[in-house]
């Protein structure tokens, strides 16, 4: 047996990365990556996120309203991937539907398919318009306000929202960024 005071024939333990040339901070580097690998994960499988949801029809409606539009419908519309928000119209050749967007794109294609092909499409974000919805930025703050609300911190909802109207509308010409104030 052995003498534990001398540690002559217990073999020497040492770290596995250091006998193969690998530096010190690579073991804290994979480590690091591990563990933040584990925390997307988790978040990225959670089913359910208890968040506020951002009711959009009123303020949107008064909007419509105060720039003369007289709103003909509000409501969700029963696909759920064609979430209307309202929809109005200002005279004969007016009409206008105003369509909240998934931030992460998934509903992109039918909203566009609303649109004909003599009416102008553009999309609302964060009070700027765009042709076409700026995926990566509305995705990438979808993740980021995800973990932050996982984590414990307030995020508003960043709405995305879309309109189809008919080219007699001018819709490109209302003040936006004021929809949601």
């Amino acid at each position: 047996m052995p003498d534990p005071a001398t540690c002559e024939t217990m073999p020497v333990v040492r770290p596995i990365l250091r006998g193969r040339g690998v530096p010190a901070w690579a073991g804290v580097l994979v480590l690091t990556l591990a563990l933040a690998g584990g925390v997307a994960v988790k978040i990225a499988s959670k089913v359910h996120i208890d968040v506020a949801e951002l009711d959009l029809r009123n303020p949107i409606v008064l909007f419509l309203q105060r720039h003369g539009y007289s709103v003909t419908h509000v409501g969700i519309n029963k696909d759920p991937s064609k979430a209307v928000v309202a929809g109005a119209s200002r005279g004969l050749s007016c009409r206008l539907q105003v369509i909240e967007a998934q931030a992460r794109g998934y509903n992109q294609t039918s909203i566009r398919e609303m649109a004909g092909p003599a009416d102008d499409f553009f999309v609302i974000y964060q009070g700027a318009l765009y042709d076409a919805q700026p995926l990566l930025q509305t995705r990438a703050f979808y993740y980021w306000d995800r973990l932050r609300r996982e984590m414990g911190v307030t995020a508003l909802p960043r709405p995305v929202l879309a309109v189809v109207a008919s080219a007699a509308c001018s819709a490109r010409d209302l003040p936006w960024k004021d929809a949601l104030n």
